[in-house]
C-alpha cells in the first residue's frame, strides 16, 4: 500500500502544470518498482520514500537548488544536487546536475531532475553535457519540453551511455528552442556490479554558444581520473 500511495503522489507531481510548477528531484532505485523518492525544492516535507518515510531532504534551504544526502537502495553512499534557476542564469550553465554515488553491491540507481518556466532570453539554443569518471556504466539524457510540463521528454538535447570505467565526457549538438516558456529535464543511471564501485558526474544544459561550461565537465572528469591513479 505504501508503495501505491507513493506511486500515486509522484503521478500527481510530475502531472501539476507550469502554474503550478516545481522543481524536482527524483531518485528510484533498480530493486523497486516505480520511484522511491521525490524531492521538491525548499520544502519541509521534500521526501517520500517507500518506508513510508516523510522528512526535509532537500539540505538548501533557499531556492534554485535540491540535494539528497545518504545511503539509497543499494548505494551506501549518494550525494546529489540539482541547481537551476534563479541561482544559475544565462550565458552560462542554466540547469545543473551533479551526483557521487559508492555501492555496497551490485545495483542501479536512477535520477531525474526537473524544473519548468525557462526562457530563451538573448539564447535560441541549447547543449546538454556530462563529464566525470565511474568504476561502473553512466548513461545519461536530457530533454526540453516546448510544453513546459515537469518531466517533459519533447525534445532530446542529448543522450549517451558508457560501460568503460574511468573518465568520460560528453558534449551533444546544438538543439533550437522553439517557444517560451518550456521545461528541462535531466535523467542520469548509474550501475554498478561491486562493492565499494564509485561513480561521480556533472552534466548540464547550457545556451549556445556558451560553450565553455561543457568543455570544463571534461576536463573535471579527466581531472578525477588523474586524482585515481595518483591515488592507487
Amino acid at each position: 500500500m505504501k508503495k501505491i500511495i507513493l506511486g500515486a503522489s509522484a503521478a500527481m507531481l510530475m502531472a501539476t502544470s507550469s502554474a503550478n510548477a516545481a522543481f524536482i528531484m527524483t531518485l528510484d532505485d533498480s530493486s523497486t518498482a516505480g520511484i522511491d523518492a521525490i524531492v521538491q525544492d525548499d520544502t519541509l516535507a521534500g521526501v517520500l520514500t517507500s518506508a513510508g518515510l516523510t522528512t526535509d531532504a532537500d539540505f538548501f534551504s533557499g531556492a534554485g537548488a535540491v540535494t539528497y544526502s545518504g545511503g539509497f537502495g543499494s548505494f551506501i553512499v549518494n550525494v546529489t544536487t540539482g541547481v537551476s534557476k534563479p541561482i544559475l542564469t544565462a550565458p552560462g550553465t542554466i540547469f545543473d546536475l551533479n551526483s557521487i554515488n559508492v555501492s555496497g553491491g551490485t545495483g542501479s540507481l536512477t535520477i531525474g531532475l526537473t524544473d519548468t518556466d525557462f526562457l530563451r532570453g538573448s539564447a535560441g539554443s541549447l547543449n546538454f553535457g556530462i563529464g566525470g569518471t565511474t568504476d561502473g556504466a553512466v548513461s545519461a539524457s536530457a530533454y526540453m519540453d516546448s510544453a513546459n510540463t515537469e518531466f517533459g521528454t519533447g525534445t532530446l538535447l542529448g543522450s549517451m551511455s558508457t560501460t568503460e570505467t574511468g573518465a568520460f565526457s560528453y558534449t551533444s549538438g546544438v538543439t533550437t528552442v522553439g517557444s517560451d516558456p518550456y521545461s528541462l529535464t535531466i535523467y542520469a543511471t548509474v550501475t554498478h556490479q561491486n562493492a565499494g564501485d564509485a561513480s561521480s558526474f556533472d552534466a548540464a544544459v547550457v545556451p549556445e554558444p556558451s560553450m565553455l561550461a561543457l568543455m570544463s565537465l571534461g576536463l573535471v572528469g579527466l581531472g578525477f581520473a588523474g586524482r585515481r591513479k595518483l591515488t592507487k
